[in-house]
């Protein structure tokens, strides 16, 4: 049985005007982007607001990260590579007078990826934030689960994130100023045979993050993990709204307080 669930964001024009990436339109293998609010470009972003970029954005967990950084006053970048979603969120966000931008890419096409984010620092600043929010799922057991399959599932969950850090922090050293989260999940700490395939990529991705954090903690960059230790729902100590509020909490931590890894045990 395969099943397959990514993260994705949401966004459209309307009536604001449209940007053509400098990479070039946007075609079947590329991505483009879309100005939500007038603004004005300086070299700190966007009316000098911070920023954050979500990678993977989409209904759910993405969704309401945005969504409480946007309400902190932060000027928002989505990356996603479905276009009807990108257009929901992103008309929800400029509803509410926040800046946005999207940009449209496959997270398992490195270059498609790293011009996605040249394309948002150019238009939003350097990032302040940047939330690796890419998972796939496919209910699989380690004997049956076919190996392009797995390989696919590794790419999206765990590349994607190497691809974006190297991408970003070259300018969040020279600001010296950063923070590069990525959402954890119990499958990557304990056994459960259906989903291996996504339980040993994000162990791959929690390990690297970790690193990363301890590795770019003196250049004044905070990478971590949030793990959230339970099932995301609704209506529960689990809803995405409570747990992007852990997200905000980490990102606007001293320095002083950081770790490498978090957990969201059903607390704000």
């Amino acid at each position: 049985m395969f099943r397959q669930f990514l993260g994705f964001a949401q966004g459209e024009i309307g009536r604001c005007a449209r940007l053509t990436s400098p990479f070039g339109e946007f075609g079947h293998s590329r991505r483009q982007i879309h100005r939500m609010a007038t603004v004005r470009r300086n070299t700190y972003g966007v009316g000098m607001a911070k920023n954050l970029v979500v990678i993977g954005a989409g209904p759910g967990l993405g969704a309401a990260i945005a969504n409480r950084f946007a309400h902190a006053g932060f000027s928002v970048g989505l990356i996603a590579r479905d276009d009807a979603m990108l257009t929901e969120l992103s008309d929800e966000l400029t509803a509410d007078g926040t800046t946005c931008f999207v940009a449209r890419a496959d997270v398992t096409d490195a270059d498609e990826l790293r011009e996605a984010l040249d394309s948002l620092d150019a238009l939003l600043g350097t990032p302040d934030v940047v939330l690796s929010n890419t998972s796939m799922f496919v209910e699989a057991t380690p004997t049956v689960v076919r190996p392009d399959v797995f390989e696919t599932v590794w790419r999206v969950a765990c590349l994607s994130s190497l691809i974006a850090l190297q991408q970003v922090v070259p300018a969040m050293r020279e600001r010296g100023t950063g923070v590069f989260l990525m959402p954890g999940t119990p499958l990557a700490l304990k056994p459960w045979p259906p989903g291996a395939a996504l339980g040993a990529a994000k162990a791959a991705a929690r390990n690297f993050v970790m690193n990363a954090g301890a590795e770019l903690a003196p250049d004044g960059i905070h990478a971590a993990v949030v793990t959230i230790d339970g099932v995301i729902k609704e209506g529960t100590e689990f809803s995405p709204a409570k747990i992007a509020e852990r997200f905000f909490t980490v990102s606007e931590l001293a320095a002083d307080k950081w770790q490498q890894e978090y957990v969201y045990s059903g607390t704000a």
